[in-house]
This record gives C-alpha cells, structure tokens and sequence, in this order.
C-alpha cells in the first residue's frame, strides 16, 4: 500500500445485518497529498521595520523563465522564504534582547543589595514619597499598583460574601479539590484570572498578615465558617495555629457547628479524631486550643464575613489601599505638618522646601545640570541652597525680620535649618 499524507477513512457502504445485532460497515481508506502546509502571515508584519525592504529586495533579486503562471508561482516562493527567514532573525534578535534585559535586572539586583543608594538614586527614591500619607511626610497622592491590588482583592471579598452567586459556583466547578485545604479554591496546575487573583492575596502582606486573613468570619450559628480552614477566631486559621491536630482530625472540611456546642452553659467541643492524641505537642495543643475557644457561644444569627480592619467591617476598596501602603518605612525627621488655613499650593511648596527639592543652585547641580557658578542670586556670598535661601542669607533675613514686624511679633528663628519650624503667631508655616 502506497504511503502518502493525510489519511482519509469515511463509510462507502452499509450491509444488511442478517440476523447481526448491527449494521455492517465497509470503510473506504484514502491516502491524499494536500500539498504543502499554508504559510501563516500576520498584519502586523506590515508596521515592523525592514520587512518592506525583505519583500523589495526579494522581488527584484529574483530571476525565473518559463510559463508565466510558473514564474510567477516561483517568485512567490522565494517571497515566501526571505520572508521566514527574516522572521527568524527579528525572533532570535527578540529573544537575545529579552535576555540581556534580564540579566541587566539581575545585574541591579545583585549591585543594590551589595551597596547604598547614590545621592542621584536616593533623590529618586525620596521623589516617590509624594504617594505616601501627608501624616508621613508625602502628599496623600494615591499609589496607583495599591489601588489596583485593592480593586483585585475585591473579588475574594465577593467570593466569601456571595455564596449563592452563579460566577462562584462556576470558580468551585473548576478549582475546588477535596484534597487541598485552602481557604480559596486554587488549581495550581493552571493560568487562569482566578488563580492569578488569590496567589495576589496570598502574596500581599502587611506586617508579616496575607490579605486573606484579613477577611475572617464572624461566626453565627457556626454552619457556613470553617473550624479549621477560615479565619474566624484569629488573623490565622486553626489549622496554622495548630498543625498537629489538623493532622490528625477525620474531617478537615467541618464547620465551627459541627465541632463546638454548649452543655450546661459551657462550651463543649466534639472532635473526631483518627488517632487520639497521644504526643506531648498533640496535648499541648489540644490545651491551647481549648483555652482559645472557650469562650465561643454559637447563636441564632448566620455566619458573616468581616473586613479585619478599621471601624468598618465591610471591605472598602480605600481601607484596603491604606492597608497595604501601611508597611512603607516612615522617616519621622521628614514628616512635615501640614496647615490647613494657608492655600494648598504654599503647603506644597514648604513640603518640598522641606524635602529640599526646590531647584536651587546646589539642587540643580546635583541632577547634572549646568547652572553656572552656583552663588545665591540675592547677596552672592555663599552657593545657593534651601537651607541658605531661607535661613542663611542676609536679604532672606530682613525679609523675615519685615514680615515680624508687620505681625508685631518678635523676629523667627532663623538659626534652625529646616523650614519646617517656621512659625508665625505660634502656627506652623
């Protein structure tokens, strides 16, 4: 039999069954060439550079005779080539500059943790602060990677909230596994949104919390918590805080209802071990875990989801943001107090007076920029800074010295290099 490719099997004829429970078939084997696999274009070739040069250069470089529908199938061909090939080489150049990008990245990691920041990369860094809160020396302006993180975490509040929902029905359809104990289904073979969703939450912490334990259940009647998968008497689950016995419980799924009760008004709780506890670790978290839930009292009310932070215990997409931004170190030497009886624009201004990024001589000098000698414009005696305009120089001084007498309050302190403490009638400007 000749051997050619695709192969091709489909039903020519069907016999009569003849006392068979079925209808014989008689199949019909084809072997049939298509010729050769179709060349795949994209559009977006059109717009890259050198592939309008790769097509001219290969038409007026190619040299055929014969039949015209010959030739012209030809020079399509050799089109054809010069066009892979050139997509060969954009790929291969493609992938050696996404390595070099990578191993620049690398290359910074390694010299950061090995040195300090330069005076260049730490007024860079200091720059940033202005997403920080005005009680911590920024300008309150809103950290855009904090709201985003606060807008995705949102739908793992929704998915605690909205049990009966049909989206969470289809998340559990897909991720829920009886072998995993986690508080959010997760498969982790997959790529999904949903999956990208909670490795966020599981990765964001804040003083050393995950975010989904800040969605902790406020227990009821005790039928829809988890005893030892979810958050509910802790900012950590049971099943942390006591390893030993989630190891030995029969079922890891049980509900805070099916394992605490109440007899003779007294918190009772119903394990379902399958082992007893026999080690000293089992017993002494059996103790601990006893003396933190003996104050439970189930009641009449169904279980709620709580937001574990601020007087709100709904989640709030603003209350989130603040607390994730709640770990960024705080330098209280650069904390500037804001007024609220002055225009923003002069709060402002007194904030980076403060940070000392006002475009002074010296400041200039500092980023690159050639300024000249660099001399205070006013009395030229020494170079030109913030701490020099405000606080050193003579004409600055009278300035002061005018301002007090308009107020008939004594002269301001001059002598403190941070603008900061200025003050008029005992207000800080």
């Amino acid at each position: 039999m000749d051997e050619g490719f695709p192969v091709q099997v489909y039903s020519e004829k069907a016999l009569a069954r003849e006392g068979l429970d079925h209808s014989p078939l008689i199949l019909k084997v084809e072997y049939r060439n298509y010729g050769a696999k179709p060349f795949r274009f994209f559009n977006s070739w059109f717009s890259r550079d050198g592939f309008d040069e790769i097509v001219i250069k290969a038409m007026s470089e190619f040299r055929g005779d014969g039949m015209p529908d010959v030739v012209l199938m030809k020079k399509f061909k050799s089109v054809r080539q010069a066009i892979s090939k050139w997509v060969d080489r954009t790929k291969a150049s493609e992938c050696e500059e996404e390595e070099n990008l990578v191993h620049e990245v690398n290359v910074l990691d390694s010299i950061v943790e090995d040195r300090d920041l330069t005076e260049a990369e730490r007024w860079v860094y200091e720059e940033a602060n202005v997403t920080k809160a005005k009680s911590d020396g920024g300008l309150g302006l809103n950290k855009l990677e904090a709201s985003n993180n606060a807008l995705i975490l949102k739908w793992l509040w929704r998915y605690r909230t909205e049990r009966d929902a049909l989206w969470r029905k289809v998340v559990d359809a897909i991720h829920f596994s009886g072998r995993r104990w986690e508080e959010y289904p997760s498969n982790k073979k997959g790529t999904g949104t949903w999956n990208k969703i909670v490795r966020v939450g599981y990765r964001l912490k804040v003083h050393g919390t995950s975010f989904v334990n800040m969605i902790r259940g406020a227990v009821g009647n005790g039928t829809h918590v988890k005893f030892w998968i979810d958050p509910w008497i802790s900012n950590e689950p049971l099943k942390v805080l006591f390893p030993a016995l989630f190891r030995i419980e029969s079922n890891k799924w049980c509900t805070v209802a099916e394992r605490i009760g109440v007899q003779n008004g007294s918190t009772t709780i119903a394990w379902c071990w399958n082992k007893y506890p026999s080690s000293n670790v089992e017993m002494e978290q059996v103790i601990a875990c006893h003396r933190l839930i003996a104050d439970v009292r189930l009641n009449e009310k169904n279980d709620q989801w709580v937001w574990n932070k601020g007087n709100n215990n709904l989640y709030a997409v603003k209350e989130t943001r603040r607390w994730l931004i709640e770990d960024v170190d705080r330098d209280e030497s650069k904390v500037f107090v804001w007024c609220k009886w002055i225009p923003n624009k002069c709060n402002i201004f007194m904030w980076r007076a403060n940070m000392d990024r006002i475009p002074t001589m010296s400041a200039l000098r500092r980023r690159n920029i050639v300024v000249g000698e660099g001399g205070c414009y006013l009395c030229g005696e020494e170079d030109e800074s913030t701490d020099h305009i405000f606080t050193a120089c003579r004409i600055a001084n009278g300035v002061w010295a005018g301002v007090a007498s308009w107020y008939t309050t004594a002269s301001p302190n001059t002598s403190s290099a941070n603008p900061n403490t200025t003050s008029v009638n005992n207000k800080t400007v």
